[in-house]
């Protein structure tokens, strides 16, 4: 039997993961002696080892028969994952570029349909004026009123 302490430092974890894990123990894997110090059994500390490992494995540092890998290792893993994210950033910076240019050239249309815009609301200002003027100028040439449509019937004095 050994305590959580003992358990912690061969895994290479804090005395607290082992405690977090302690709950999920059967109660029978799990004594305490006279002076008040939890001891685990060879079944709660190989549920331990396999629970812990499972988590370490899964954040990726390994742990293989109860030796931690050592600092090359390490570094390894560090340089491979420091590789792939750097890859990672690269074609990120290749999207953000490709976005950028989308963008601009999204804003150059806008820009182009907000000018043809302006351009035919001139035109339409400008040939609702010319109709008026042309309107004014057939009533003073006529020398007639415009009759609306009720004076139509109406007889001329």
């Amino acid at each position: 039997m050994k305590t959580i302490k003992q358990i912690a430092d061969e895994i290479g974890v804090s005395k607290q993961a082992v405690q977090k894990r302690l709950s999920q123990l059967p109660t029978t894997a799990v004594a305490t002696n006279e002076q008040g110090i939890k001891l685990i059994n060879v079944e709660g500390e190989a549920f331990l080892r396999a629970t812990i490992q499972n988590r370490l494995s899964a954040t990726s540092v390994l742990v293989v028969d109860n030796q931690t890998t050592t600092k090359a290792e390490v570094a390894d893993n560090q340089s491979e994952i420091y590789m792939i994210l750097k890859a990672e950033l690269e074609v990120k910076n290749k999207q953000i570029t490709e976005m950028k240019q989308v963008i601009d050239e999204q804003q150059q249309t806008i820009k182009a349909l907000t000018e043809t815009i302006t351009i035919a609301h001139q035109t339409l200002q400008a040939e609702q004026a010319l109709h008026a003027d042309t309107k004014k100028m057939y009533l003073l040439l006529d020398g007639k009123k415009l009759k609306r449509w009720w004076q139509v019937w109406k007889k001329n004095n």
